[in-house]
């Protein structure tokens, strides 16, 4: 109670587009990301016929891709299980960019697999901050390995 005003807890809240939970499992989150990506490949599969190879690239791109990598560092050590259906999302990106299986087609767009593509925004992210090309107040809540009493 604040003020004498009761305040209720929820299971999930919404920060920035993204939806932890109370046990930060990010369930709901990945739940409602392939859930989107879903329904923005069922659009395109329709626009599919009318479009030639490159234009569908860059609309998966611009359309699911987009939304897969948006915060996708929260994702960091889920474990597989979790993460999956937002591979399946990207398998299936692949498949309407091209027509063939997801796994060769992934190779060729040079995109990385969703853990890869976790662990590569996290450590661009962690390569800024030590090189000081982000924000400051990301660099400056940082403190080197190097620096701590582990290493002394």
């Amino acid at each position: 109670m604040v003020n004498s005003v009761v305040i209720h807890l929820v299971g999930v809240v919404r920060d920035l587009g993204v939806l932890p939970d109370r046990e930060l499992t990010m369930k709901s989150h990945i739940n409602e990301l392939v859930s989107t990506c879903f329904y923005h490949i069922r659009r395109l599969t329709q626009l599919k016929r009318h479009a030639n190879r490159d234009v569908m690239k860059q609309l998966v791109s611009a359309l699911i891709l987009s939304r897969l990598d948006y915060c996708n560092s929260v994702m960091v050590g889920l474990p597989w299980s979790t993460i999956a259906p937002v591979q399946l999302g990207q398998n299936a990106a692949a498949r309407l960019s091209a027509c063939d299986h997801a796994g060769p087609t992934i190779r060729e767009l040079h995109w990385l697999p969703v853990v890869h593509r976790i662990k590569f925004k996290v450590a661009l992210l962690m390569y800024m901050a030590h090189n000081c090309l982000c924000p400051l107040y990301i660099s400056e809540v940082l403190t080197p390995v190097s620096n701590t009493s582990l290493h002394r």
